[in-house]
C-alpha cells in the first residue's frame, strides 16, 4: 500500500463569495498558537496569529501540521501544475502528490512523502530522497529525540526498511517499525515467503512461523510474541536472536 496522494479527498476547494470566510480554524498541539484557512472568492490562505500566508487555490486542511514547540507549521496546497508543501510559509517543489507531513520532535527534521511521475520519495528539510515504487502508508517515523528518521519502501516485488538514509534487505512485507525510548536502536518485523523474522539494528532473529508484536525496553531487553508450532510463546532476551 503506497501513500494516497491529496488528489480531491478531504480537500478544500475554495468557491466562496461575499468576502472572506473562515473555513478552518483549531490551535497547534501545545495550543500555543492559533490557526485559521480562511477563503475569499477563488483563493485561500492560512493565516496563524493573525498573520495570514500565501494564497492558494485549494488547501488540503487535514495535512495542516505543527511542530511540537508550535515554531514550525505546514501544509499542502493545489495549483494548477500541482501539490506543494508549505512550510514556515515558504512553498516547495512542485509535485503531483503529496502525503503524510510530520515534523521530528525537539525541533528535528521536517519531512514527508511525495511523487512525481509515479515515483514516490521521501523529503527530508526539502531535499527528496532516492525515489522509489511506494512509501508505505504511515510508515515514516523518527526517533524519540527527532535525530533519525526511518521509512519502509517499495522497489519492484519487495519493500526495504530506509534507516537514517541507507536501504536495508529485500523482504516480501515489513511492518511495525520503530526506535527504542533512547532513540540508540531501530527494530521492525519482517517477512519472507513463510518465515518471520524480528530485526534489530540489521540483526536477524530466528524465523518464527509468526510475530505478533514486539517491545524494545530502556535496558536493551526486547519482548516479542512469537508463532511456533500449535501456539504462542513470549520471547525475553537481550537481542533479537
Amino acid at each position: 500500500m503506497r501513500h494516497a496522494a491529496w488528489r480531491g479527498a478531504a480537500v478544500v476547494l475554495l468557491a466562496t463569495a461575499g468576502g472572506p470566510t473562515v473555513l478552518f480554524r483549531g490551535t497547534s498541539s501545545d495550543r500555543r498558537r492559533n490557526i485559521e484557512v480562511v477563503g475569499d472568492g477563488a483563493e485561500a490562505r492560512v493565516v496563524v496569529d493573525g498573520i495570514p500566508g500565501g494564497a492558494h487555490p485549494t488547501i488540503a486542511i487535514n495535512t495542516l501540521a505543527f511542530s511540537d514547540d508550535g515554531r514550525h507549521h505546514a501544509y499542502a496546497a493545489h495549483h494548477d501544475d500541482g501539490w506543494v508543501v508549505v512550510h514556515d510559509g515558504v512553498a516547495g517543489a512542485t509535485w503531483d502528490g503529496v502525503a503524510g507531513l510530520s515534523f521530528a520532535p525537539g525541533g528535528g527534521a521536517f519531512a514527508y512523502a511525495a511523487e512525481r511521475h509515479g515515483r514516490w520519495h521521501v523529503v527530508v528539510n526539502g531535499v527528496p530522497g532516492p525515489a522509489f515504487d511506494a512509501i508505505l502508508d504511515a510508515s515514516l517515523t523518527t526517533d524519540p529525540t527527532g535525530r533519525r528518521l526511518a521509512y519502509v519502501a517499495r522497489r519492484g516485488r519487495h519493500v526495504h526498511a530506509i534507516i537514517d538514509g541507507r536501504d536495508g534487505p529485500p523482504y516480501d512485507a515489513i511492518g511495525e517499525l520503530r526506535f527504542d525510548p533512547q532513540g540508540e536502536r531501530v527494530a521492525y518485523l519482517a517477512r519472507e515467503g513463510a518465515a518471520a523474522f524480528l530485526l534489530i539494528d540489521g540483526r536477524r532473529s530466528a524465523a518464527e512461523q509468526a510475530i505478533a508484536d514486539y517491545t524494545l525496553g530502556p535496558t536493551g531487553r526486547v519482548a516479542r510474541l512469537v508463532r511456533s508450532g500449535d501456539g504462542w510463546r513470549a520471547i525475553i532476551a537481550e537481542m533479537a536472536g
